[in-house]
Protein backbone atom coordinates (compact mmCIF):
# COMPACT_ATOMS: atom_id res chain seq x y z
CA UNK A 1 0.00 0.00 0.00
CA UNK A 2 1.39 3.39 -0.97
CA UNK A 3 0.80 6.38 1.63
CA UNK A 4 1.53 9.93 0.96
CA UNK A 5 3.50 11.27 4.19
CA UNK A 6 4.30 14.85 2.84
CA UNK A 7 3.06 17.48 5.59
CA UNK A 8 2.34 14.85 8.18
CA UNK A 9 3.60 15.55 11.84
CA UNK A 10 4.94 12.38 13.83
CA UNK A 11 1.86 13.35 16.62
CA UNK A 12 3.66 14.78 19.66
CA UNK A 13 1.92 17.34 21.54
CA UNK A 14 2.64 19.39 24.49
CA UNK A 15 0.69 19.46 26.99
CA UNK A 16 -2.22 22.36 27.29
CA UNK A 17 -1.39 24.10 30.57
CA UNK A 18 -2.13 23.79 34.12
CA UNK A 19 -6.04 25.05 35.07
CA UNK A 20 -9.57 24.26 35.11
CA UNK A 21 -11.03 23.16 32.14
CA UNK A 22 -14.77 22.34 30.47
CA UNK A 23 -14.48 18.89 29.40
CA UNK A 24 -16.81 16.41 27.76
CA UNK A 25 -16.68 12.50 28.03
CA UNK A 26 -16.01 11.49 24.55
CA UNK A 27 -14.95 8.12 24.65
CA UNK A 28 -12.61 5.57 26.36
CA UNK A 29 -12.28 1.83 26.76
CA UNK A 30 -12.43 -1.20 28.83
CA UNK A 31 -8.91 -2.25 30.31
CA UNK A 32 -6.65 -4.46 32.60
CA UNK A 33 -3.77 -2.77 34.60
CA UNK A 34 -0.55 -4.60 32.72
CA UNK A 35 1.01 -7.25 34.52
CA UNK A 36 4.16 -4.87 35.26
CA UNK A 37 2.00 -2.39 37.11
CA UNK A 38 1.29 -1.54 40.48
CA UNK A 39 -2.02 -2.84 40.59
CA UNK A 40 -1.83 -6.17 38.22
CA UNK A 41 -4.77 -7.24 36.67
CA UNK A 42 -7.30 -4.93 38.03
CA UNK A 43 -10.53 -3.16 35.81
CA UNK A 44 -9.64 0.22 34.63
CA UNK A 45 -11.60 2.83 32.59
CA UNK A 46 -9.11 4.75 29.99
CA UNK A 47 -11.75 7.76 29.75
CA UNK A 48 -10.98 10.10 26.67
CA UNK A 49 -12.19 13.52 27.66
CA UNK A 50 -12.01 17.31 25.09
CA UNK A 51 -11.92 20.56 25.69
CA UNK A 52 -15.01 22.04 24.98
CA UNK A 53 -14.19 26.06 24.97
CA UNK A 54 -11.45 28.68 24.97
CA UNK A 55 -7.64 28.27 23.04
CA UNK A 56 -7.18 24.51 23.63
CA UNK A 57 -11.00 23.32 22.30
CA UNK A 58 -10.42 20.30 20.35
CA UNK A 59 -7.43 18.79 22.61
CA UNK A 60 -8.02 15.39 24.33
CA UNK A 61 -7.07 14.43 27.90
CA UNK A 62 -6.93 10.78 29.41
CA UNK A 63 -7.02 9.32 32.90
CA UNK A 64 -7.95 6.10 34.29
CA UNK A 65 -10.20 5.31 37.00
CA UNK A 66 -9.21 2.40 38.43
CA UNK A 67 -12.03 -0.19 40.06
CA UNK A 68 -9.68 -0.51 43.15
CA UNK A 69 -10.87 0.48 46.84
CA UNK A 70 -8.18 2.83 47.40
CA UNK A 71 -9.55 4.63 43.83
CA UNK A 72 -13.10 4.57 44.07
CA UNK A 73 -13.26 7.72 45.31
CA UNK A 74 -11.80 9.34 42.22
CA UNK A 75 -14.53 7.82 40.60
CA UNK A 76 -17.27 8.45 42.67
CA UNK A 77 -15.51 12.53 42.18
CA UNK A 78 -16.34 12.05 38.57
CA UNK A 79 -20.45 10.52 39.00
CA UNK A 80 -21.18 13.70 41.17
CA UNK A 81 -19.46 15.96 38.92
CA UNK A 82 -22.05 14.69 36.23
CA UNK A 83 -24.98 15.50 38.25
CA UNK A 84 -26.46 12.54 36.68
CA UNK A 85 -26.99 11.18 40.20
CA UNK A 86 -28.90 10.99 43.16
CA UNK A 87 -26.86 11.49 46.92
CA UNK A 88 -28.94 8.25 47.15
CA UNK A 89 -27.51 6.85 44.60
CA UNK A 90 -23.68 7.60 45.48
CA UNK A 91 -23.91 6.28 48.76
CA UNK A 92 -24.56 2.77 48.41
CA UNK A 93 -23.41 0.21 45.56
CA UNK A 94 -23.81 1.43 41.53
CA UNK A 95 -23.66 -0.20 38.35
CA UNK A 96 -21.79 2.18 36.15
CA UNK A 97 -21.83 2.46 32.64
CA UNK A 98 -19.75 4.96 30.92
CA UNK A 99 -21.35 4.32 27.22
CA UNK A 100 -24.56 6.03 29.62
CA UNK A 101 -22.29 8.47 30.19
CA UNK A 102 -20.83 9.35 26.92
CA UNK A 103 -21.29 13.56 26.50
CA UNK A 104 -21.45 14.27 29.96
CA UNK A 105 -19.79 17.84 30.95
CA UNK A 106 -17.28 18.28 33.85
CA UNK A 107 -14.73 20.78 34.96
CA UNK A 108 -11.43 19.64 35.79
CA UNK A 109 -8.23 20.58 37.32
CA UNK A 110 -5.59 20.10 35.09
CA UNK A 111 -1.85 19.89 36.11
CA UNK A 112 1.20 19.36 33.63
CA UNK A 113 3.68 16.53 34.48
CA UNK A 114 6.64 16.77 33.91
CA UNK A 115 9.11 15.40 31.41
CA UNK A 116 10.53 12.24 32.91
CA UNK A 117 13.61 10.31 31.29
CA UNK A 118 10.76 7.82 30.85
CA UNK A 119 7.89 9.70 29.53
CA UNK A 120 7.26 13.07 27.95
CA UNK A 121 5.63 16.03 30.11
CA UNK A 122 2.04 15.24 30.05
CA UNK A 123 -1.72 16.20 31.62
CA UNK A 124 -3.11 14.50 34.90
CA UNK A 125 -6.58 15.14 35.65
CA UNK A 126 -6.33 16.39 39.28
CA UNK A 127 -10.23 16.53 40.75
CA UNK A 128 -13.72 16.80 39.23
CA UNK A 129 -16.15 19.35 39.19
CA UNK A 130 -19.73 20.22 38.05
CA UNK A 131 -19.81 21.60 34.61
CA UNK A 132 -21.12 24.73 35.82
CA UNK A 133 -18.23 25.40 38.27
CA UNK A 134 -15.41 28.61 36.73
CA UNK A 135 -13.01 27.72 34.47
CA UNK A 136 -9.14 29.19 34.12
CA UNK A 137 -8.22 27.67 30.82
CA UNK A 138 -7.04 29.64 27.65
CA UNK A 139 -3.51 31.68 28.53
CA UNK A 140 -2.21 28.77 31.02
CA UNK A 141 -2.16 31.41 33.87
CA UNK A 142 -4.48 32.14 37.03
CA UNK A 143 -4.79 28.86 37.55
CA UNK A 144 -7.06 27.84 40.17
CA UNK A 145 -5.58 24.66 41.46
CA UNK A 146 -4.84 23.55 44.79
Amino acid sequence: MRVNLSGVETGKFDPIPAGRYHLKLTDGEWKEVGEQAKNAGADMYNAEFTVQDGEFQGRKVWTNFLFIDSSVWRIKQFLEATGKFTDDQLAGELDVDFQDLMGSDVVANIKVRPETDQYDASNDIRKFLPADSPVSSGSGGGSLLP
